[in-house]
Protein backbone atom coordinates (compact mmCIF):
# COMPACT_ATOMS: atom_id res chain seq x y z
CA UNK A 1 0.00 0.00 0.00
CA UNK A 2 2.82 2.11 1.18
CA UNK A 3 4.68 1.64 -2.46
CA UNK A 4 1.58 1.72 -4.48
CA UNK A 5 0.13 5.25 -2.86
CA UNK A 6 3.69 6.78 -3.24
CA UNK A 7 3.85 5.80 -7.08
CA UNK A 8 -0.05 6.70 -7.74
CA UNK A 9 1.14 10.61 -6.07
CA UNK A 10 4.07 10.74 -7.99
CA UNK A 11 2.12 10.02 -11.30
CA UNK A 12 -0.70 12.81 -10.14
CA UNK A 13 2.10 15.22 -9.54
CA UNK A 14 3.58 14.69 -13.03
CA UNK A 15 -0.14 14.60 -15.13
CA UNK A 16 -0.88 18.16 -12.58
CA UNK A 17 2.59 19.41 -13.70
CA UNK A 18 1.19 18.91 -17.17
CA UNK A 19 -1.54 20.21 -17.27
CA UNK A 20 -0.28 23.03 -16.01
CA UNK A 21 1.96 23.66 -18.66
CA UNK A 22 -0.66 23.11 -21.07
CA UNK A 23 -2.81 25.79 -19.52
CA UNK A 24 0.09 28.23 -19.90
CA UNK A 25 0.64 27.27 -22.86
CA UNK A 26 -2.54 27.30 -23.88
CA UNK A 27 -3.35 30.98 -22.24
CA UNK A 28 -0.17 32.42 -24.24
CA UNK A 29 -0.98 30.93 -27.56
CA UNK A 30 -4.55 32.37 -27.25
CA UNK A 31 -3.30 35.93 -26.35
CA UNK A 32 -1.27 35.75 -29.56
CA UNK A 33 -3.90 34.48 -31.66
CA UNK A 34 -6.83 37.15 -30.27
CA UNK A 35 -4.52 39.85 -31.36
CA UNK A 36 -5.48 39.66 -34.61
CA UNK A 37 -9.19 39.01 -33.67
CA UNK A 38 -11.69 41.02 -33.95
CA UNK A 39 -12.90 42.51 -30.62
CA UNK A 40 -16.08 40.20 -30.32
CA UNK A 41 -13.49 37.19 -29.96
CA UNK A 42 -11.42 38.48 -27.17
CA UNK A 43 -13.88 39.81 -25.57
CA UNK A 44 -15.65 36.17 -25.52
CA UNK A 45 -12.59 34.29 -24.88
CA UNK A 46 -11.40 36.83 -21.86
CA UNK A 47 -13.49 34.77 -18.94
CA UNK A 48 -11.96 32.30 -16.88
CA UNK A 49 -15.40 31.10 -16.32
CA UNK A 50 -16.05 29.74 -19.53
CA UNK A 51 -15.49 26.36 -20.69
CA UNK A 52 -12.51 25.45 -22.99
CA UNK A 53 -15.05 23.76 -25.40
CA UNK A 54 -16.72 27.58 -25.63
CA UNK A 55 -13.41 28.98 -26.31
CA UNK A 56 -12.98 26.39 -29.04
CA UNK A 57 -15.94 26.52 -30.80
CA UNK A 58 -16.06 30.27 -30.81
CA UNK A 59 -12.34 29.96 -32.33
CA UNK A 60 -13.60 27.92 -34.88
CA UNK A 61 -16.49 30.17 -35.81
CA UNK A 62 -14.08 33.34 -36.26
CA UNK A 63 -11.33 31.10 -37.85
CA UNK A 64 -14.41 30.27 -40.84
CA UNK A 65 -15.18 33.73 -41.17
CA UNK A 66 -11.52 35.23 -41.51
CA UNK A 67 -9.60 34.04 -44.62
CA UNK A 68 -6.22 32.90 -43.97
CA UNK A 69 -3.12 34.52 -44.97
CA UNK A 70 -0.80 31.83 -45.61
CA UNK A 71 -1.98 29.27 -43.07
CA UNK A 72 -1.66 31.02 -40.17
CA UNK A 73 -4.72 30.99 -38.28
CA UNK A 74 -5.21 27.02 -39.45
CA UNK A 75 -2.24 26.04 -37.83
CA UNK A 76 -3.17 27.82 -34.71
CA UNK A 77 -6.24 26.45 -34.84
CA UNK A 78 -4.90 23.26 -35.24
CA UNK A 79 -2.27 23.48 -32.70
CA UNK A 80 -5.25 24.52 -30.07
CA UNK A 81 -7.51 22.01 -30.60
CA UNK A 82 -4.04 19.04 -30.55
CA UNK A 83 -3.46 20.92 -26.78
CA UNK A 84 -6.85 21.19 -25.86
CA UNK A 85 -7.53 17.75 -26.63
CA UNK A 86 -4.57 16.53 -23.80
CA UNK A 87 -5.72 18.70 -21.64
CA UNK A 88 -8.96 16.64 -21.31
CA UNK A 89 -6.68 13.40 -21.24
CA UNK A 90 -4.89 15.08 -18.42
CA UNK A 91 -7.80 15.68 -16.45
CA UNK A 92 -9.13 12.33 -17.16
CA UNK A 93 -6.20 10.90 -15.74
CA UNK A 94 -6.01 13.19 -12.70
CA UNK A 95 -9.44 12.03 -12.06
CA UNK A 96 -8.47 8.53 -12.39
CA UNK A 97 -5.39 9.03 -10.11
CA UNK A 98 -7.15 10.91 -7.76
CA UNK A 99 -9.78 7.93 -6.93
CA UNK A 100 -6.61 5.56 -6.71
CA UNK A 101 -5.02 7.89 -4.07
CA UNK A 102 -7.72 8.41 -2.10
CA UNK A 103 -8.99 4.38 -2.17
CA UNK A 104 -5.32 4.12 -0.65
CA UNK A 105 -5.70 7.03 1.73
CA UNK A 106 -8.61 4.80 3.24
CA UNK A 107 -6.73 1.65 3.78
CA UNK A 108 -4.24 3.51 5.57
CA UNK A 109 -6.48 5.31 7.55
CA UNK A 110 -7.91 2.02 8.06
CA UNK A 111 -4.49 0.41 8.93
CA UNK A 112 -3.87 3.03 11.35
CA UNK A 113 -6.88 2.00 13.05
CA UNK A 114 -6.20 -1.18 13.37
CA UNK A 115 -2.74 -0.71 14.85
CA UNK A 116 -4.18 1.88 17.33
CA UNK A 117 -6.90 -0.96 18.23
CA UNK A 118 -3.92 -3.61 18.99
CA UNK A 119 -1.81 -0.70 20.75
CA UNK A 120 -5.18 0.11 22.73
CA UNK A 121 -5.37 -3.69 23.60
CA UNK A 122 -1.92 -4.01 24.61
CA UNK A 123 -2.00 -1.57 27.01
CA UNK A 124 -5.34 -3.03 28.64
CA UNK A 125 -3.44 -6.14 28.89
CA UNK A 126 -0.90 -4.54 31.01
CA UNK A 127 -2.92 -3.20 33.54
CA UNK A 128 -4.74 -6.49 33.58
CA UNK A 129 -1.39 -8.80 34.28
CA UNK A 130 -0.01 -6.06 36.60
CA UNK A 131 -3.15 -5.84 38.74
CA UNK A 132 -2.95 -10.15 38.32
CA UNK A 133 0.61 -9.95 39.92
CA UNK A 134 -0.31 -8.03 42.71
CA UNK A 135 -3.79 -10.36 43.83
CA UNK A 136 -0.92 -13.08 43.26
CA UNK A 137 1.28 -11.87 45.73
CA UNK A 138 -0.97 -10.20 48.39
CA UNK A 139 -3.24 -13.85 48.12
CA UNK A 140 -1.51 -16.05 51.24
CA UNK A 141 -2.45 -19.28 49.17
CA UNK A 142 -3.80 -20.06 45.37
CA UNK A 143 -5.32 -23.22 44.29
CA UNK A 144 -4.10 -24.72 41.31
CA UNK A 145 -6.94 -24.14 39.19
CA UNK A 146 -6.33 -20.41 39.38
CA UNK A 147 -2.89 -20.47 38.24
CA UNK A 148 -3.52 -22.83 35.64
CA UNK A 149 -6.20 -19.98 34.40
CA UNK A 150 -3.42 -17.33 34.48
CA UNK A 151 -0.95 -19.52 32.19
CA UNK A 152 -3.65 -19.92 29.69
CA UNK A 153 -4.30 -16.02 29.82
CA UNK A 154 -0.90 -15.37 29.34
CA UNK A 155 -0.06 -18.04 26.58
CA UNK A 156 -3.90 -16.40 24.70
CA UNK A 157 -1.71 -13.09 24.71
CA UNK A 158 1.43 -14.17 24.49
CA UNK A 159 0.58 -15.37 20.88
CA UNK A 160 0.66 -12.41 19.15
CA UNK A 161 2.06 -11.69 16.35
CA UNK A 162 5.74 -9.27 15.72
CA UNK A 163 5.57 -9.16 12.17
CA UNK A 164 1.77 -8.54 11.64
CA UNK A 165 2.40 -5.72 14.25
CA UNK A 166 5.71 -4.80 11.77
CA UNK A 167 3.58 -4.99 8.87
CA UNK A 168 0.66 -2.75 10.05
CA UNK A 169 4.23 -0.33 10.96
CA UNK A 170 5.21 -0.34 7.54
CA UNK A 171 1.72 0.79 6.21
CA UNK A 172 1.33 3.45 8.54
CA UNK A 173 4.97 4.97 7.79
CA UNK A 174 4.13 5.75 4.14
CA UNK A 175 4.79 9.23 4.17
CA UNK A 176 8.12 10.27 3.85
CA UNK A 177 8.23 13.49 5.34
CA UNK A 178 10.69 14.73 8.20
CA UNK A 179 7.60 15.15 10.55
CA UNK A 180 5.75 12.02 9.68
CA UNK A 181 8.91 9.90 10.45
CA UNK A 182 9.28 11.89 13.98
CA UNK A 183 5.89 10.55 14.58
CA UNK A 184 6.55 7.05 13.46
CA UNK A 185 9.97 7.06 15.77
CA UNK A 186 7.56 8.18 18.40
CA UNK A 187 5.00 5.48 17.85
CA UNK A 188 7.86 2.89 17.80
CA UNK A 189 9.47 4.19 21.47
CA UNK A 190 5.62 3.85 22.98
CA UNK A 191 5.16 0.65 21.38
CA UNK A 192 8.31 -0.55 22.52
CA UNK A 193 8.14 0.49 26.25
CA UNK A 194 4.43 -0.88 26.11
CA UNK A 195 6.44 -3.93 25.05
CA UNK A 196 9.07 -3.78 28.12
CA UNK A 197 6.56 -3.43 30.43
CA UNK A 198 4.32 -6.31 29.19
CA UNK A 199 8.27 -8.36 28.84
CA UNK A 200 8.47 -7.20 33.03
CA UNK A 201 4.98 -8.44 33.95
CA UNK A 202 5.56 -12.04 32.62
CA UNK A 203 9.01 -11.87 33.85
CA UNK A 204 7.51 -11.81 37.41
CA UNK A 205 4.71 -13.96 36.78
CA UNK A 206 6.95 -16.60 36.21
CA UNK A 207 9.19 -15.98 39.06
CA UNK A 208 5.50 -16.15 40.93
CA UNK A 209 5.36 -19.92 39.30
CA UNK A 210 8.97 -20.75 40.01
CA UNK A 211 8.78 -19.94 43.68
CA UNK A 212 5.90 -21.95 43.71
CA UNK A 213 7.47 -24.99 42.07
CA UNK A 214 5.39 -24.76 38.90
CA UNK A 215 7.91 -24.99 36.42
CA UNK A 216 6.17 -26.02 33.35
CA UNK A 217 4.10 -23.30 33.47
CA UNK A 218 7.26 -20.68 34.24
CA UNK A 219 8.56 -22.01 30.57
CA UNK A 220 6.05 -20.41 28.49
CA UNK A 221 6.32 -16.82 30.31
CA UNK A 222 10.45 -16.83 29.94
CA UNK A 223 9.96 -18.11 26.64
CA UNK A 224 7.56 -15.08 25.94
CA UNK A 225 9.77 -12.73 28.05
CA UNK A 226 12.90 -13.63 26.36
CA UNK A 227 11.47 -13.61 22.34
CA UNK A 228 9.73 -9.61 23.11
CA UNK A 229 13.26 -8.89 24.80
CA UNK A 230 15.34 -9.70 21.99
CA UNK A 231 12.81 -8.07 19.36
CA UNK A 232 13.02 -4.78 21.53
CA UNK A 233 16.67 -4.59 22.85
CA UNK A 234 18.54 -6.49 20.98
CA UNK A 235 20.40 -10.13 21.21
CA UNK A 236 23.18 -8.79 23.64
CA UNK A 237 21.06 -6.51 26.18
CA UNK A 238 21.15 -7.24 30.25
CA UNK A 239 17.70 -7.97 30.44
CA UNK A 240 17.78 -10.44 27.16
CA UNK A 241 20.58 -12.14 29.68
CA UNK A 242 18.29 -12.27 32.69
CA UNK A 243 15.03 -14.12 30.49
CA UNK A 244 17.98 -16.61 29.60
CA UNK A 245 19.44 -17.12 33.12
CA UNK A 246 15.58 -17.83 34.55
CA UNK A 247 14.53 -19.96 31.95
CA UNK A 248 18.20 -21.89 31.92
CA UNK A 249 17.36 -22.45 35.66
CA UNK A 250 13.84 -23.76 35.41
CA UNK A 251 14.98 -26.19 32.91
CA UNK A 252 17.78 -27.73 34.93
CA UNK A 253 15.08 -27.86 37.82
CA UNK A 254 12.85 -29.77 35.14
CA UNK A 255 16.12 -32.18 33.85
CA UNK A 256 16.44 -30.82 30.78
CA UNK A 257 20.57 -30.07 31.19
CA UNK A 258 21.27 -29.98 27.39
CA UNK A 259 18.99 -26.82 26.66
CA UNK A 260 19.65 -25.40 29.93
CA UNK A 261 23.86 -25.43 29.57
CA UNK A 262 23.06 -24.08 26.45
CA UNK A 263 20.64 -20.92 27.64
CA UNK A 264 22.82 -20.52 31.01
CA UNK A 265 25.88 -20.17 28.34
CA UNK A 266 24.38 -17.31 26.72
CA UNK A 267 23.59 -16.06 29.73
CA UNK A 268 26.86 -16.28 31.13
CA UNK A 269 28.19 -14.59 27.60
CA UNK A 270 25.98 -11.40 27.50
CA UNK A 271 26.67 -10.66 31.72
CA UNK A 272 30.20 -10.63 31.06
CA UNK A 273 29.70 -8.43 28.24
CA UNK A 274 28.15 -6.38 30.42
CA UNK A 275 30.23 -6.37 33.26
CA UNK A 276 27.66 -7.91 36.01
CA UNK A 277 29.52 -8.90 39.04
CA UNK A 278 26.75 -10.66 40.95
CA UNK A 279 25.09 -11.75 37.98
CA UNK A 280 28.08 -13.64 36.90
CA UNK A 281 28.65 -15.36 39.83
CA UNK A 282 25.11 -16.21 39.91
CA UNK A 283 24.64 -17.88 36.51
CA UNK A 284 28.69 -19.10 37.26
CA UNK A 285 26.58 -20.97 40.35
CA UNK A 286 23.67 -22.40 38.48
CA UNK A 287 26.32 -24.16 35.79
CA UNK A 288 27.81 -25.48 38.88
CA UNK A 289 25.19 -26.68 39.86
CA UNK A 290 24.01 -28.33 36.76
CA UNK A 291 27.31 -30.42 36.78
CA UNK A 292 26.64 -30.99 40.14
CA UNK A 293 23.30 -32.70 39.35
CA UNK A 294 24.46 -34.33 36.66
CA UNK A 295 27.50 -35.91 38.58
CA UNK A 296 30.05 -34.01 36.72
CA UNK A 297 32.40 -33.17 39.65
CA UNK A 298 35.39 -31.93 37.88
CA UNK A 299 33.43 -29.52 35.99
CA UNK A 300 31.23 -28.68 38.53
CA UNK A 301 34.41 -28.07 40.95
CA UNK A 302 35.79 -25.60 38.40
CA UNK A 303 32.65 -23.74 38.28
CA UNK A 304 32.45 -23.45 41.83
CA UNK A 305 35.69 -22.82 42.08
CA UNK A 306 35.66 -19.50 39.64
CA UNK A 307 32.33 -18.20 41.40
CA UNK A 308 34.36 -18.39 44.59
CA UNK A 309 37.13 -16.34 43.11
CA UNK A 310 35.30 -13.96 41.16
CA UNK A 311 32.60 -13.17 44.88
CA UNK A 312 35.89 -12.95 46.68
CA UNK A 313 37.55 -10.07 43.77
CA UNK A 314 34.06 -8.20 44.19
CA UNK A 315 32.38 -8.65 47.77
CA UNK A 316 33.80 -11.29 49.73
CA UNK A 317 30.92 -10.28 52.13
CA UNK A 318 28.63 -11.27 49.66
CA UNK A 319 26.33 -14.06 51.61
CA UNK A 320 26.44 -16.44 48.74
CA UNK A 321 30.25 -16.91 49.07
CA UNK A 322 29.87 -19.33 52.07
CA UNK A 323 27.18 -21.63 50.46
CA UNK A 324 29.31 -21.55 47.58
CA UNK A 325 32.34 -22.87 49.42
CA UNK A 326 30.37 -25.22 51.12
CA UNK A 327 29.08 -26.37 47.61
CA UNK A 328 32.88 -26.75 46.55
CA UNK A 329 33.41 -28.93 49.95
CA UNK A 330 30.74 -31.08 48.95
CA UNK A 331 31.84 -31.36 45.12
CA UNK A 332 35.65 -32.02 46.65
CA UNK A 333 34.52 -34.49 48.78
CA UNK A 334 32.66 -36.54 45.99
CA UNK A 335 35.93 -36.55 44.56
CA UNK A 336 37.61 -37.94 47.12
CA UNK A 337 39.87 -35.15 48.00
CA UNK A 338 39.25 -34.86 52.09
CA UNK A 339 41.61 -32.30 52.88
CA UNK A 340 40.70 -29.23 50.53
CA UNK A 341 37.05 -30.30 51.40
CA UNK A 342 37.52 -30.06 54.50
CA UNK A 343 39.62 -26.78 54.02
CA UNK A 344 36.71 -25.12 51.82
CA UNK A 345 34.73 -25.98 55.35
CA UNK A 346 36.57 -24.28 57.45
CA UNK A 347 36.58 -20.87 54.99
CA UNK A 348 32.99 -21.22 55.31
CA UNK A 349 32.62 -21.74 58.87
CA UNK A 350 35.18 -18.80 59.81
CA UNK A 351 32.71 -16.52 57.47
CA UNK A 352 29.62 -17.55 59.41
CA UNK A 353 31.68 -17.32 62.63
CA UNK A 354 31.82 -13.53 61.95
CA UNK A 355 28.92 -12.61 60.26
CA UNK A 356 25.91 -14.68 62.10
CA UNK A 357 24.93 -15.19 65.86
CA UNK A 358 27.02 -17.69 67.82
CA UNK A 359 24.08 -20.25 67.69
CA UNK A 360 22.55 -20.02 64.48
CA UNK A 361 21.17 -23.03 62.60
CA UNK A 362 23.35 -22.77 59.39
CA UNK A 363 26.68 -23.18 61.92
CA UNK A 364 25.44 -26.07 63.58
CA UNK A 365 24.15 -27.78 60.00
CA UNK A 366 27.65 -26.84 58.65
CA UNK A 367 29.34 -28.47 62.06
CA UNK A 368 27.32 -31.57 61.22
CA UNK A 369 28.96 -32.18 57.80
CA UNK A 370 32.43 -31.39 58.94
CA UNK A 371 32.04 -33.61 62.01
CA UNK A 372 31.03 -36.38 59.51
CA UNK A 373 33.82 -35.46 56.91
CA UNK A 374 36.30 -35.57 59.99
CA UNK A 375 35.21 -39.20 60.90
CA UNK A 376 35.70 -39.78 57.23
CA UNK A 377 39.58 -39.00 57.77
CA UNK A 378 40.07 -40.74 60.95
CA UNK A 379 40.05 -37.68 62.83
CA UNK A 380 38.01 -38.73 65.78
CA UNK A 381 38.45 -35.80 68.00
CA UNK A 382 38.02 -33.37 65.29
CA UNK A 383 34.63 -35.42 64.69
CA UNK A 384 33.76 -35.71 68.07
CA UNK A 385 33.96 -32.02 68.58
CA UNK A 386 32.01 -30.87 65.33
CA UNK A 387 29.10 -33.31 66.84
CA UNK A 388 29.28 -31.80 70.22
CA UNK A 389 28.92 -28.18 68.89
CA UNK A 390 25.85 -29.22 66.85
CA UNK A 391 24.01 -31.10 69.75
CA UNK A 392 24.54 -28.06 71.72
CA UNK A 393 23.15 -25.49 68.71
CA UNK A 394 20.25 -27.58 68.15
CA UNK A 395 19.63 -28.05 71.92
CA UNK A 396 19.96 -24.21 73.03
CA UNK A 397 16.46 -24.15 70.02
CA UNK A 398 14.42 -25.45 72.70
CA UNK A 399 13.51 -28.48 70.36
CA UNK A 400 14.02 -31.87 72.21
CA UNK A 401 12.69 -33.99 69.28
CA UNK A 402 15.36 -33.35 66.53
CA UNK A 403 16.89 -36.23 64.25
CA UNK A 404 19.87 -34.84 63.63
CA UNK A 405 20.62 -34.76 67.34
CA UNK A 406 19.58 -38.38 67.69
CA UNK A 407 22.02 -39.14 64.59
CA UNK A 408 25.03 -37.71 66.06
CA UNK A 409 24.22 -39.08 69.58
CA UNK A 410 23.90 -42.45 67.87
CA UNK A 411 27.67 -41.33 66.24
CA UNK A 412 29.20 -40.36 69.28
CA UNK A 413 28.09 -43.61 71.37
CA UNK A 414 29.14 -45.61 68.51
CA UNK A 415 32.39 -43.64 68.84
CA UNK A 416 32.60 -43.96 72.82
CA UNK A 417 32.20 -47.72 73.11
CA UNK A 418 35.12 -48.25 70.38
CA UNK A 419 37.21 -46.34 73.01
CA UNK A 420 35.99 -48.25 75.93
CA UNK A 421 33.77 -45.24 77.27
CA UNK A 422 31.26 -47.53 78.10
CA UNK A 423 28.52 -45.17 80.34
CA UNK A 424 28.99 -42.49 78.24
CA UNK A 425 28.12 -44.51 74.72
CA UNK A 426 25.66 -45.82 77.36
CA UNK A 427 23.60 -42.43 78.19
CA UNK A 428 23.99 -41.19 74.38
CA UNK A 429 22.65 -44.48 73.02
CA UNK A 430 19.86 -43.95 75.80
CA UNK A 431 19.09 -39.95 74.59
CA UNK A 432 18.90 -41.37 70.82
CA UNK A 433 16.42 -44.16 71.53
CA UNK A 434 13.93 -41.39 73.14
CA UNK A 435 14.09 -39.07 70.46
CA UNK A 436 13.56 -41.56 67.91
CA UNK A 437 10.21 -42.83 69.75
CA UNK A 438 9.42 -39.78 70.70
CA UNK A 439 9.42 -38.67 67.21
CA UNK A 440 6.97 -42.10 66.24
CA UNK A 441 9.65 -44.67 64.40
CA UNK A 442 8.07 -48.28 65.76
CA UNK A 443 9.85 -51.16 67.07
CA UNK A 444 10.96 -52.44 63.55
CA UNK A 445 12.43 -49.27 62.54
CA UNK A 446 16.41 -50.22 61.90
CA UNK A 447 17.84 -47.43 64.24
CA UNK A 448 15.64 -48.54 67.18
CA UNK A 449 16.17 -52.09 66.77
CA UNK A 450 20.02 -50.80 66.49
CA UNK A 451 19.78 -48.95 69.81
CA UNK A 452 18.16 -51.38 72.06
CA UNK A 453 20.95 -54.14 70.93
CA UNK A 454 23.77 -51.39 71.52
CA UNK A 455 22.14 -50.81 75.03
CA UNK A 456 21.18 -54.42 76.39
CA UNK A 457 25.23 -55.26 75.32
CA UNK A 458 26.18 -52.19 77.46
CA UNK A 459 23.75 -52.79 80.74
CA UNK A 460 25.25 -56.29 80.65
CA UNK A 461 27.68 -57.16 83.31
CA UNK A 462 31.38 -58.50 82.71
CA UNK A 463 31.86 -62.40 83.96
CA UNK A 464 34.77 -61.48 85.60
CA UNK A 465 33.03 -58.83 87.73
CA UNK A 466 30.52 -61.49 88.55
CA UNK A 467 33.23 -63.72 89.75
CA UNK A 468 34.70 -61.32 91.87
CA UNK A 469 31.51 -60.54 93.36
Amino acid sequence: TKRDLSEKSEQLDAVVAERDSLKDSNGSNRTDSLLVMPAPSMAKGSSRDESIQEILTSLSTHGDSIPEENGVHSSVVEEESSKDEKLQAAYAQIDELHSEVETLRTSLEQSSKALKAKTEDLEVAVEEYESVRDILYNTPDIDEQTIHFIVQQVIAFGGYDIDETEEIESVVSSSSSAEEDEEEDESRKQKNEQLSTFASAMFSTGKFLVDREQFQDSITCFETVLEVRREVYGWDDPLVGDALHMEGFVRSKMGDYDRALMLLWDALRIRKIASEPLKISATLRLLADLHFSKEENMHAALFYEECARHLKEHDMKDPHLPLVLIDLARTKDRLGDYCESMNFFEEALSIYERSLDYDDDRIASLQYEMGVLAFQMGDRDRGEECFRQFIRIRKSKGNNMDEGVANALFVLGSLHWATKKKDLAHESWVEALEIFEGLGRTADDPYVKSLKEKIRRAERRPIGRLFRG
